[in-house]
């Protein structure tokens, strides 16, 4: 997702090199885009970072889920029941 803060950083650097005057309306327009455009780009990459820390975390659960399952119920191979 560090493309998108990448891109923002691009765009911005563009509007700085463009020397746009703050003080014309339609200038104002870009510039307020931009930040808004830098603002959603950065938070875009912490919700990322989230989901991936909330993934690892699943997984984890899903593993200890496994293993209580096992200690409970045994191994599903193991079964002469369902033949």
């Amino acid at each position: 997702m560090s493309n998108l803060t990448d891109r923002a950083a691009y765009l911005r650097g563009l509007a700085d090199g463009m020397g746009l005057d703050k003080e014309k309306n339609e200038n104002k327009l870009v510039l307020e885009m931009l930040n808004l455009l830098d603002e959603m780009a950065q938070k875009i990459n912490e919700l990322d970072e989230d989901v991936g820390e909330m993934e690892a975390y699943v997984e984890d659960l899903d593993a200890d889920l496994a293993d209580i399952e096992d200690a409970l119920f045994g191994d599903d191979d193991e079964c002469d029941c369902c033949d």
